[in-house]
């Protein structure tokens, strides 16, 4: 049987012909399953019943669920789902797509091989004399290529006797070598790509500065076992000499994951400008000084269940300078943490209070720190203890016309046992030790009365102290805390339409919320000057206040609020040795989006008695397509008046700018840091040239070659060698946070 017809679906001719005149369903029970037909379409199609196989020529496409295949001319058996295909083959499927000669392939099982092949599965290009799909989530290529450049010719490829690709995984090669253009650059035996880590296999960043000198900072990849990746550094400073270091993330699967990070120097501290530039007079000043300098960290996290957790982190430096000689943005963001060990354990109860137990030892006597050995406590979080009506004589009825309100009576507690030491760093020997029960209960009745939101509450905290300052004696403390939350929200709606200075309005809410929190604190049954304690509780009675201020309107059927002003301010009352009085300072706190592509945020202090602005913060941002600009004004009376400004621009198609500035106007130069960025796209590869000078540290200039594919992580930013930026980008270094 032939049929002779351009694009006819043959699963719908199959369906006629074997239903009217063969009793027979060459695609099985399709009632008892889901599995999607095969659709053939061809100018050409044959039927052998025999062997139940299509044969099908001219135009091919053959379709079952997501794979398509296309070519010239193809065999297709309905029993087994295999199918072979010649001339001009085109396989598509999720993973990917891959053009050759001829290929098997079996649309089940998705499973086959292409010869003379080529493949794109991105961000991955590859070739080879054969292709072959292990599985949907495996594919091989024997005696070829992967690149991440989509060229004919590509401008670098990895050539390989076998190279393993899984999809969003991984890619593994055997027998490596990495070649630009036709030219062997390098040869590995064995190479992985992880792909779930966009990192570079090896990263190396050149570059001068005053501190360093001349340097050159390297980072190799490894990946020995599935799941313990990580990388080796091994740089050079020529006025620091050769360091080294290991980063290795793990995970175990059952008992969580982490980190482990070392880095080592025996550090040559070049008393001259130059290795080579040797003194005629070798001074105490000029001399080379050696020391060893080092850093040690683990840290892992083992989620238990999804109530319960494992922390646990380790910090070994032998260098109070340490990081922030060679970490500074690490050393900047966490200089509090940053030398902490400690063991946390972390549980979530059934009634949803949650027990954490802390062990904090210290394991770095340069630093002062305070041992916590151990931390126990359990916070139970408010909760309703029973409803009751707000309003005396109101009924359901008057409840819903808003006389009154359904409000309920809530609780919460904490309790914390602590064994804490605190210990000065070394030399110093003296150290201050306690132990204390501490307990706080606090009742809470939020309710709505009228328009006015309210949340009046009393609190009591009794503390047991095994120590008090100057003797070995126990004493108990009471403390007695009570104070109400007063907040509202008035409205009004303007039928505005407008397109003001570029600016659009469609409908203009004005929104006015006033909020009011008064606050009262007992005196202590002891006074906190005659106690060993981490906090100090004395006598307070204040009242604070804000109004904010919001308007908002419709862009593109959304809400958007495009301004925002808050002032605030305290009043307090009298206490002992303290009169009452308003507070000095007032402060604002403003932020507009005129426009989608522009935001401006404001802060500032007010004091009211010197009629001075003691600090304020300006910051301006504007984004667009091919210019971005930014800049920030510091404001810290008698200390700080600082500008900070960037501006990033394409207006040259593949050629990218970015100008960064830092102006101090109060000392002795205006000029604080200038850093200046080209990066060029090379169409699979990026070249960043960054130069920037830091008055206090030099000039430093440094180069980069990353791939297009994986532009955020070609430099390993946790391992910085400038200060960071108030205005610039962050950049993550760890993996393994939380």
């Amino acid at each position: 049987m032939q049929v002779n017809k351009k694009r006819v679906f043959f699963a719908a001719a199959l369906y006629f012909i074997f239903h009217v005149f063969v009793p027979v369903n060459i695609f099985g029970d399709t009632g008892k399953s889901e599995e999607p037909p095969i659709i053939v379409n061809g100018d050409k199609i044959e039927y052998a019943q025999e062997a139940n196989v299509v044969t099908i020529e001219g135009n091919v496409e053959v379709t079952k669920g997501d794979s398509v295949l296309t070519c010239d001319k193809a065999t297709v058996n309905t029993l087994t789902n295999d199918a072979h295909a010649q001339g001009n083959v085109i396989l598509k499927d999720r993973q990917g797509i891959i053009k050759a000669d001829s290929c098997d392939y079996n649309f089940k099982t998705k499973a086959g091989q292409a010869f003379d092949a080529r493949i794109a599965s991105m961000p991955y290009y590859g070739a080879g004399k054969i292709i072959k799909k292990i599985s949907e989530n495996e594919i091989e290529i024997k005696n070829g290529y992967f690149t991440t450049c989509d060229k004919e010719h590509p401008h670098y490829r990895i050539q390989s006797r076998l190279c393993s690709i899984f999809p969003e995984d991984k890619v593994t090669t055997k027998a490596m070598t990495f070649r630009v253009a036709n030219t062997p650059i390098a040869y590995l035996p064995k190479y992985t790509q992880n792909l779930k880590d966009d990192r570079m296999h090896v990263q190396v960043t050149p570059g001068k500065s005053k501190d360093w000198g001349l340097f050159l900072l390297t980072a190799w990849r490894y990946d020995l076992l599935p799941d313990s990746t990580g990388r080796i550094h091994l740089d050079y400073r020529e006025k620091r000499d050769l360091a080294w270091g290991i980063d290795n993330y793990y995970d175990t699967k059952k008992a969580g994951q982490g980190y482990f990070k070392t880095y080592y120097m025996n550090e040559r501290k070049l008393g001259r400008s130059r290795l080579y530039k040797y003194p005629q007079i070798v001074t105490p000043e000029k001399s080379t000084k050696e020391k060893e300098r080092y850093r040690v960290q683990w840290r892992h996290k083992w989620d238990v269940d999804k109530n319960t957790y494992w922390l646990a982190e380790y910090h070994k430096v032998n260098d109070t300078d340490f990081i922030k000689d060679y970490f500074y943005r690490e050393y900047e963001k966490k200089s509090e943490s940053v030398t902490s060990s400690y063991i946390l354990f972390s549980h979530i109860l059934p009634d949803t209070s949650t027990l954490n137990i802390l062990n904090q030892k210290r394991t770095n006597r340069i630093f002062s720190e305070t041992e916590k050995l151990p931390e126990i406590k359990w916070d139970k979080p408010a909760t309703k203890l029973f409803d009751l009506w707000a309003g005396a004589g109101i009924d359901q009825g008057e409840v819903q016309d808003g006389v009154g309100a359904l409000t309920s009576l809530y609780f919460n507690n904490s309790l914390t046992y602590l064994n804490f030491n605190t210990k000065t760093a070394s030399p110093s020997e003296e150290d201050d030790s306690n132990q204390k029960i501490d307990n706080y209960t606090r009742l809470s009745l939020p309710l709505k009365l009228l328009f006015l939101e309210l949340n009046p509450y009393a609190g009591t905290r009794e503390s047991y102290y095994k120590r008090i300052a100057g003797r070995e004696e126990g004493i108990f403390r009471e403390v007695w805390d009570s104070g109400i939350d007063v907040t509202s929200r008035f409205y009004r709606i303007f039928d505005v339409d407008t397109h003001f200075l570029g600016m659009e309005y469609h409908m203009l809410r004005h929104i006015i919320s006033p909020s009011v929190r008064y606050a009262y604190t007992h005196p202590p049954t002891t006074a906190s000057s005659k106690l060993i304690d981490l906090d100090s509780i004395s006598e307070s009675n204040q009242m604070d206040f804000s109004l904010e201020n919001k308007l908002q309107t419709k862009r593109e059927n959304a809400t958007v609020d495009f301004l925002r002003f808050i002032a605030s301010n305290n009043y307090s009352f009298n206490i002992e040795g303290r009169k009452r009085r308003l507070g000095d300072n007032i402060s604002f706190d403003l932020e507009m989006l005129p426009y989608n592509w522009m935001r401006f945020e404001s802060d500032a202090v007010f004091n009211r008695r010197k009629k001075i602005f003691t600090s304020a913060n300006f910051d301006l941002k504007a984004s667009g397509e091919k210019v971005s600009w930014g800049g920030g004004y510091r404001y810290e009376r008698k200390s700080s008046s600082q500008f900070t400004g960037e501006i990033l621009f394409s207006l040259l198609e593949g050629w990218s700018f970015k100008i960064y500035e830092r102006m101090q106007f109060k000392g002795n130069s205006l000029l604080k840091e200038q850093n200046y960025s080209i990066s060029r796209d090379l169409h699979c590869w990026i070249l960043d040239i960054n130069y920037s000078v830091l008055r206090e540290r030099g000039e430093t200039i440094w180069f980069a070659l990353r791939l297009k594919a994986f532009p955020e992580m070609s430099i390993d930013y946790g391992q910085d060698y400038h200060e960071p930026k108030p205005a610039s980008q962050g950049y993550s270094g760890g993996k393994a946070s939380d």
